[in-house]
């Protein structure tokens, strides 16, 4: 009578879900505290893929098991995550990590900030739970996709003590966490980051999860994140290059860059190359920049197939310490300009994007 009662009462409480695992294995593991949620892709070949492809999934790692939640999102390639992992204290901190499934392209059309709307729905339910548990958080995520007419299934239950071969994985951009369950059946999550910062931290938080952040401490800590933006691309009109140029810009150094561009200049392709000093270093986001170089032209001007004139660089840059818009506007005298060898006074404006890469 005792596990008829169990049943029912986890049958109600996430009635919107489907339990495909037993559910009295369920239920033993409902009331575990979570403390990391996983967004991660998983492999499949069948129906649901087309032949194959991708499914996302949800692991929620307690102290005693892993339960893997598959969500109805498919794809032909792992999709990039925005979380990956949150460390739980209470349940409102689920709040950001739940804000990972694509929104619908209704909300997208129709609502100016469909973000901050979910935020305020999720918010208000995560308020009313008591205790982060397992039985929570599927509650919670059931309730959220039943809203769009879609169901999320609860299609495993893997002991801690029981996974075998287990393997946390650093591929550049990509965390990549496999396991053996009892069965000795194999599972591979895939979680990809375009923020390679947040990504170490999520490597380095799941290892210790997991009991493996020793080695993975040993994998990241020579693998670091500049905390300051340090590639960039941008168009410069006029400028250094007369007309304008396409410009890659590569920060080495908080104060100092190295910029390389091509552009074409009527009688000829002009390629800028600079070296760069920004004020401030990596702690602003506004910088005063100075610049030395040349411009090599191929082509040239009264018949010459190979000439160079030298510029200067004085302006004001705009480069965010997280990346993103970049701004430039600059006074660019031009030396030795080969027509005349005269020097010509001369600006330019920018507008790019820049980001942060590993060291």
């Amino acid at each position: 009578m005792k596990t008829i009662i169990t049943f029912l009462f986890v049958l109600c409480s996430i009635v919107r879900a489907q339990i495909l695992v037993d559910p009295q294995k369920f239920s033993e593991v409902k009331e575990q505290k979570v403390k990391f949620l996983f967004d991660a892709w998983k492999y499949h070949f069948g129906w649901k893929t087309l032949g194959g492809g991708y499914v996302r999934h949800i692991l929620l790692i307690t102290d005693e098991s892993i339960v893997d939640i598959e969500m109805p999102e498919v794809s032909q390639t792992p999709g990039y995550t925005s979380t990956g992992l949150v460390k739980v204290e209470k349940p409102s901190d689920i709040l950001l990590s739940i804000l990972l499934f694509p929104l619908t392209e209704y909300l997208e059309k129709n609502l100016p900030d469909p973000y901050e709307k979910m935020r305020q729905e999720i918010q208000s339910e995560v308020d009313k739970i008591e205790a982060p548990s397992v039985e929570n958080f599927v509650k919670i995520i059931s309730d959220l996709y039943s809203e769009k007419g879609e169901k999320i299934k609860v299609v495993g239950i893997y002991s801690r003590n029981g996974i075998k071969d287990l393997k946390l994985e650093d591929k550049g951009g990509e965390i990549r966490l496999s396991f053996k369950d009892d069965n000795k059946n194999q599972h591979t999550y895939i979680s990809k980051y375009k923020d390679l910062k947040q990504k170490d931290e999520i490597l380095l938080s799941l290892g210790e999860a997991l009991g493996v952040e020793d080695r993975i401490k040993k994998e990241v800590v020579n693998v670091k994140t500049p905390d300051f933006s340090t590639l960039a691309w941008y168009i410069e009109a006029l400028g250094n290059a007369v007309i304008g140029s396409v410009n890659l810009d590569y920060r080495f150094h908080p104060n100092l860059s190295f910029r390389l561009g091509a552009s074409w200049m009527i009688f000829g392709f002009g390629f800028p190359v600079m070296l760069n000093f920004l004020t401030d270093g990596k702690e602003v986001s506004h910088h005063l920049e100075i610049g030395a170089g040349a411009v090599p032209v191929i082509g040239g001007i009264n018949g010459s197939k190979l000439v160079h004139y030298e510029t200067l660089t004085l302006g004001y840059r705009y480069q965010p310490k997280k990346g993103g818009f970049l701004f430039r506007v600059s006074f660019t005298p031009l030396l030795n300009f080969p027509d005349k060898g005269e020097n010509k006074m001369w600006g330019g404006i920018s507008i790019g994007y820049s980001q942060r890469t590993k060291d």
